[in-house]
């Protein structure tokens, strides 16, 4: 039988998925690349805001009117919140809640033996367990994602995260290496480490800045990318161990979500302004050419344009490199859903667009600022037609080689020569 697979979300969700993948093919599915032909469409859901889930509904609902006979199953957060919703307002065949995700295999296996024509809707309270994925899903064989935590038992206001994940959990320590020795077998060169609050790692008494030292030690021709961590976690401990070590990126994704501090009270979050402004200096003095992302809500209940101007300023006071930006989205079952002075739509976009355009400024400023240096390269996609390679320094920065042959899946010096229209241009270093 042929199965496709849809992702919305996360990179924690995409490992899941490419979990699913493999558990589905050793089953001797065929693993089918569209939606058309396919006996079963699988479609993990993200709940993060409610965009994401009317998202999740339109796209059940257009897979459906593509190929009316397949059988389609819902996963991922939104099935877990709401399956009751996915049900009565959309074709959905099946709802999975997060303890039977890596079972479905098995269970439409069975149902379509047994040939049972009942929609299924298997959900349950979380029972906390650690599912281990990672993912390794591009031709280029590059780059793979490893998840070492799940859950969250952070409370911010606005989250529905914890409701849809569970508490925090994480993979045995002992597994880590191993699993990376597999990930670097299978021809893969940089290892991205997720969780949804993986700076929250924790295991036998064993934390994230044990994994980094752990990573940190691996004699292997591999790099190392750390995707989200809180700003409470970056401490000299932190910086001592990735600017000691070889293979770990001078690169953070860390949350801001308001540089107001009345704003960040409502929302529960572990820091002020002046805490946080600390933590980006502290990285900056430690690794001045390290990539800093943040990521920003607007528009959370109660900001109105002056309160916006304090994290406007604030963010435009920061050495930072780009801006995730995201407009609040009112989410059921959270306190800030019933908070009073909600901001309008129109305010939100236009809040959203001012960051976006500092975003632009400083990721300009940044590219710039590297021209002349020597980075190191490990490519990811080639055009062949153009002799044109691509792929990202280890800060960061995509680079475009052009007039280049074809190169081998390892690691290159690179100087970068020149930045317009958004292209860094870069020769290598012989």
């Amino acid at each position: 039988m042929k199965i496709h697979f849809i992702n919305i979300g996360c990179k924690v969700n995409f490992v899941e998925l490419s979990r699913l993948k493999e558990e589905f093919s050793r089953l001797n599915f065929e693993i089918n690349d569209a939606i058309e032909g396919s006996d079963i469409i699988l479609i993990n859901t993200c709940s993060v805001t409610s965009k994401a889930e009317a998202d999740s509904r339109k796209l059940i609902r257009r897979v459906k009117r593509i190929n009316p006979d397949s059988f389609i199953g819902v996963l991922g957060c939104y099935a877990q919140l709401n399956p009751k919703e996915i049900l009565e307002t959309t074709d959905a065949d099946a709802v999975f809640g997060i303890n039977e995700k890596f079972n479905i295999p098995q269970i439409i296996k069975e149902k379509f033996e047994q040939k049972q024509n009942t929609n299924l809707c298997l959900v349950d309270s979380i029972n906390n367990n650690f599912d281990y994925a990672y993912s390794g899903d591009n031709e280029s064989r590059t780059r793979a994602i490893i998840k070492l935590q799940d859950g969250c038992n952070y409370k911010c206001t606005y989250c529905t995260i914890p409701l849809a994940r569970g508490n925090s959990r994480s993979i045995e320590f002992e597994k880590i290496l191993p699993q990376i020795e597999h990930i670097y077998n299978s021809g893969f060169k940089e290892i991205v480490l997720t969780g949804i609050n993986l700076s929250d790692y924790n295991y036998d008494n064993k934390n994230f800045y044990d994994v980094l030292r752990l990573i940190s030690s691996i004699n292997l021709p591999l790099r190392f990318r750390i995707s989200s961590i809180e700003p409470n976690i970056i401490k000299t401990e932190l910086l001592d161990i990735i600017t000691n070590s070889t293979n770990i990126c001078p690169h953070f994704h860390i949350p801001l979500q308001s540089g107001c501090d009345d704003i960040l009270k409502k929302m529960r979050r572990r820091y002020n302004t002046t805490q946080f402004r600390k933590y980006i200096e502290l990285i900056n003095s430690y690794m001045p050419n390290a990539c800093i992302g943040l990521d920003v809500i607007t528009g959370f209940p109660t900001e109105n344009n002056y309160l916006f101007k304090e994290t406007y300023d604030f963010i435009n006071s920061l050495n930072i490199t780009y801006i995730h930006c995201f407009s609040y989205s009112k989410r059921a079952n959270t306190i800030a859903a019933s908070m009073k002075e909600q901001v309008n739509n129109e305010d939100k976009r236009y809040r959203t667009n001012e960051l976006l355009k500092i975003s632009k400024e400083k990721t300009l400023k940044y590219y710039n600022d590297n021209i002349n240096k020597e980075l190191s390269l490990l490519p990811e996609r080639f055009d062949q037609d153009n002799k044109i390679v691509k792929g990202h320094t280890e800060n960061y920065i995509p680079i475009t080689l052009y007039n280049q042959q074809a190169l081998n899946n390892e690691f290159y010096k690179v100087k970068i020569d020149s930045v317009a229209n958004n292209i860094v241009k870069a020769s290598l270093v012989k």
